[in-house]
């Protein structure tokens, strides 16, 4: 009937208004200017750091199994955040040369100011700006669901690493994951093919779960 017609229109002309403004809402929270501001606030900080240390803690023997790593490694964690995972590595491989890099200014003041036996570990810098050919190992933990330009970040990663470098990334899983600030939300199936698509020129690639997250393991090949 020609008014059920009309209602499903209305109804997908509503949601679609709806998917725009969440959409909108997302970018204005993962923009530089609102992180900086949210992240002046201590207790923000600290809410933050006890959630990347719950994931963290239960991931990070895994993570740490997949790329082999040892102290002769030069490593970087890109989008360290609240540094939790520079922290971990640090603690087990104290001669390791890992720097964390955040292109919020605020976060990496907090890293510096909280981790005082961490000196030099942290630094400002985006994943638009990774320099090439620079790593053995390459982490990346629940970043790209912020980006605008996911496809661009990945592709920067993979060529900050060394020949034979290996990359490390997670994301959530977007079948339970709800949060209004993400912008992207991956099943296991498009998480998987996004990678692929992006990993032609690896010598391997597989992607998985980890604590209750979505993951991607590359390594480079010919640079």
């Amino acid at each position: 009937m020609m008014w059920i017609r009309k209602l499903k229109i209305k109804i997908n002309n509503l949601l679609s208004k709806e998917n725009k403004k969440i959409s909108l809402e997302a970018l204005k929270h993962n923009s530089l200017e609102n992180v900086d501001f949210l992240n002046k606030n201590i207790n923000h900080w600290l809410r933050a750091k006890d959630s990347d240390e719950r994931f963290l803690l239960n991931a990070y023997q895994e993570l740490i199994n997949m790329v082999e790593l040892n102290d002769e490694k030069y490593v970087a964690d890109y989008g360290c955040g609240t540094g939790v995972l520079v922290n971990l590595i640090k603690s087990n491989f104290q001669s390791i040369n890992i720097t964390g890099y955040d292109f919020s200014t605020e976060k990496i003041d907090r890293c510096k100011e909280f981790y005082t036996h961490l000196p030099g570990c942290f630094a400002v810098g985006s994943l638009y700006e990774v320099p090439k050919n620079a790593f053995d190992v390459i982490f990346c933990t629940e970043v790209l669901e912020h980006l605008d330009d996911p496809e661009l970040a990945f592709n920067n990663l993979i060529g900050g690493l060394k020949k034979n470098g290996k990359l490390v990334i997670t994301v959530p899983n977007g079948r339970t994951d709800t949060f209004i600030g993400h912008i992207h939300f991956w099943s296991p199936e498009s998480w998987k093919l996004f990678i692929e698509k992006n990993s032609l020129s690896s010598i391997e690639v597989r992607t998985g779960s980890i604590a209750g997250k979505l993951y991607a393991f590359v390594v480079r090949g010919e640079n």
